[in-house]
């Protein structure tokens, strides 16, 4: 098993939900849930997503995950009202 870490430094948490889509779209697994339990996480200045391996199908459950992350984090920030 290989690991790979990638910092993202001084970046929109939204970037890394991005980041992590575009990941979980080319087949890697998704580990750990991409938004934290509480909305008081949120305000956390360090945020961590755990991916494992790419394999050889993508997984429909970890796109779901992440595609709905993206758009309750929007949505809880306002980004659906600023366009």
């Amino acid at each position: 098993m290989s690991m790979i870490i990638v910092y993202l430094l001084k970046v929109l948490f939204l970037d890394v939900l991005i980041k992590v889509r575009d990941l979980v779209h080319e087949g890697v697994e998704l580990v750990s849930h991409p938004l934290g339990a509480s909305i008081r996480m949120l305000f956390s200045p360090y945020r961590s997503i755990v991916v494992g391996e790419e394999k050889e199908e993508i997984n429909d459950l970890y796109v779901e995950i992440i595609e709905n992350s993206i758009m309750n984090y929007k949505k809880t920030y306002g980004y659906e009202k600023s366009r």
